[in-house]
C-alpha cells in the first residue's frame, strides 16, 4: 500500500510495497520515505504519466497491471488498484495505490504464449 500527493511526493508506504519495488534493503524504514517522489523508487516502462492521467481523469484505476523496473534495471509486473482520494477538511487530493507482485505469472503468459505461437 502506498499513498503519494498528485505530484508523487509520499505521503505513506508500507514495507510490502518496498519489497515489490525491490528497495526494502535500502530502506528498512519506510517512514525516511515520506516526502520522496514516488517514481524515485522504480523506472518507468510505460510512459511517466499515463497512469497518472488516467487515476486524475476516472478518480480510479481498477486491476490494472503495469509494467515496471526495478532500480536494479529487474523488469516486474503490479496489478494495481489506486483510487484519487479528497481530505474532506483541506481539500488537498492524494492517491492511494494498492497493489502485488504479479511478475511470475507474467512471465508465465509469456511462456504460455510463445508455446502456442510455435504450435
Amino acid at each position: 500500500t502506498c499513498r503519494f500527493k498528485t505530484d508523487g511526493a509520499i505521503i505513506f508506504i508500507d514495507g510490502s510495497a518496498l519489497q515489490i519495488l525491490e528497495v526494502a534493503g535500502a530502506y528498512p524504514d519506510p517512514s525516511v520515505l515520506v516526502g520522496k517522489k514516488i517514481d524515485e523508487l522504480f523506472h518507468h516502462i510505460k510512459p511517466k504519466h499515463s497512469l497518472m492521467t488516467e487515476i486524475l481523469r476516472n478518480k480510479q484505476v481498477s486491476n490494472s497491471d503495469y509494467p515496471f523496473q526495478t532500480l536494479e534495471g529487474k523488469e516486474k509486473w503490479v496489478l494495481h488498484d489506486s483510487r484519487l482520494i479528497e481530505n474532506v477538511d483541506t481539500g488537498e487530493k492524494f492517491i492511494q495505490s494498492i497493489f502485488q507482485d504479479i511478475t511470475s505469472r507474467k512471465k508465465s503468459e509469456r511462456i504460455q504464449n510463445s508455446v502456442y505461437s510455435i504450435s
